[in-house]
């Protein structure tokens, strides 16, 4: 899908899954947006590219890393990376599929086109895409809640921006062959693990509000607790045709 303001986005990423679902009377073919339909699988990823903008001008970065605006920005993204993880994915097949090696990213940390990354930095180019730099959150499926993404990026990038944060070094290989050396944190390895970090973000408390916060929070524990009486390998299974 095109680039598009926030809730545009939002809402074009509703209406294509609704669309891609419609088709499976007239195809037969049975669409699952499930974080992992296939145990053996690697799943799917519903992943956001954003970039922030002034007076038509992509504030981004414009060379082969972000700007000063943009490594700002992208280390307020960052430095919220557990407690987003909670929005963006919110099934418990989920963190069976944020997993090293699997193009997810599975440590908090960020690269330039490092797509091992939960956190990437797309460069522009002069010739093909002018002003198209762009970072890419990777730790978001289909499970998640589109306009609650976009929204909490945004508050946790602003901050960010406000105090003139500043990214850590670049990750620029597979981060779990570095995850001792450069003392990586692990991202949310469960959905209740994932629902305590966000409890735990004062900065998405107060952008959701209170009452969807602490919503949030409990729901991700409740769908924790009950998938936990499932059997085991029957998640999959379970969540396949449920997104």
């Amino acid at each position: 899908m095109a680039a598009a303001d926030p809730l545009s986005a939002a809402d074009a990423s509703v209406a294509l899954r609704h669309g891609v679902h419609t088709a499976w009377g007239p195809t037969g073919i049975r669409p699952s947006f499930s974080p992992l339909p296939r145990p053996d699988g690697l799943g799917n990823g519903c992943h956001l590219h954003f970039s922030f903008w002034r007076d038509g001008t992509n504030l981004t970065g414009d060379g082969a890393g972000p700007s000063q605006d943009g490594a700002a920005f992208m280390a307020g993204v960052l430095r919220e990376l557990p407690a987003l993880t909670a929005l963006g994915c919110a099934c418990p097949l989920s963190y069976q599929r944020i997993l090293p090696n699997r193009w997810s990213g599975a440590y908090v940390c960020w690269g330039v086109e490092n797509r091992e990354a939960p956190l990437r930095f797309i460069p522009g180019t002069a010739s093909a895409r002018p002003g198209g730099a762009n970072a890419e959150l990777k730790a978001i499926d289909a499970s998640g809640n589109p306009y609650l993404v976009a929204g909490a990026v945004i508050a946790a990038g602003l901050v960010g921006l406000e105090e003139g944060a500043r990214l850590p070094e670049a990750v620029q290989i597979e981060p779990s062959r570095v995850a001792d050396e450069r003392g990586l944190v692990r991202l949310p390895e469960s959905l209740a693990a994932a629902a305590s970090a966000l409890e735990a973000s004062p900065l998405l408390r107060e952008a959701l509000g209170e009452p969807l916060h602490d919503a949030l929070v409990a729901v991700r524990r409740g769908e924790s607790a009950a998938a936990a009486e499932a059997a085991e390998g029957a998640l999959s299974d379970l969540y396949r045709w449920r997104y």
